[in-house]
């Protein structure tokens, strides 16, 4: 309980709520203030008393107060061929077509999709990056990398691209960065170059430029990254196939 006058009655620190006012007209009534709920799985913003979920993380949407997965935007069916369709299946499985197929492939999200292997529609570095967006990239980078909080896409050329990475902590880890964005490519680790921009810090969150330029992303069907998050790092297994 915390004891405050009156004329304050209102204040709380922060992480905590005004749960029940003073009334009285002395300048000592109590007021009680108690702790926020939890945020829950997955969820960015959430009201402070009821613990209601209000904004989910990239490649999750809103459902009742809760954030369910949006697995074609956390796992993704690759980019070995033009073309390829995702579309939902439920929260453990997802669906991947092919450009002739006539029906789609079950893809459990632990194993990734195998690609289209009658098809060689291989596409090029530029039409890779013309399919970029904000939503598309943050998912799968925050799914590996969880002290990324939102990844914004600012702008794109013919072999490269700039983004805005909100992240826990004054340092975005680059290396991780590089590692998470191969992965995302199916491509592998010299493939992909991040540099640094410009960077702001602030008291809980900061925010880091960085532009990623890519190098022959396309070719990387012929390699399969296995990703394995391990203490909240990336690591990959490269297969040469």
């Amino acid at each position: 309980m915390d004891v405050h006058s009156c004329t304050h009655c209102a204040a709380c620190s922060p992480g905590s709520y005004l749960s029940e006012a003073c009334t009285g007209t002395s300048t000592s009534d109590d007021h009680i203030c108690t702790l926020c709920r939890s945020l829950p799985d997955n969820c960015l913003e959430s009201n402070c008393a009821s613990g209601d979920c209000s904004t989910c993380r990239q490649g999750y949407v809103l459902s009742t107060a809760a954030c369910d997965p949006q697995n074609c935007l956390l796992y993704g069916c690759g980019w070995s061929t033009l073309g390829i369709q995702c579309s939902e299946d439920s929260e453990t499985t997802y669906l991947c077509k092919c450009p002739l197929d006539s029906s789609s492939t079950t893809v459990n999200i632990g194993d990734g999709f195998d690609g289209c292997s009658e098809v060689t529609l291989e596409p090029s570095d530029s039409q890779i990056i013309s399919q970029l967006t904000s939503d598309r990239i943050g998912a799968f980078v925050s799914r590996l990398i969880p002290d990324i909080t939102y990844v914004f896409l600012l702008n794109t050329d013919t072999d490269s691209f700039t983004l805005e990475v909100e992240h826990v902590g004054s340092t975005l880890d680059i290396a991780a960065l590089e590692e998470a964005l191969a992965s995302f490519f199916e491509a592998g680790l010299n493939s992909v170059d991040v540099t640094v921009v410009s960077g702001t810090q602030k008291r809980q969150l900061s925010t880091t430029t960085v532009e990623v330029t890519v190098n022959d992303v396309a070719s990387g069907a012929g390699v399969l990254l296995l990703s394995l998050l391990v203490g909240g790092y990336v690591a990959l297994i490269e297969i040469m196939l």
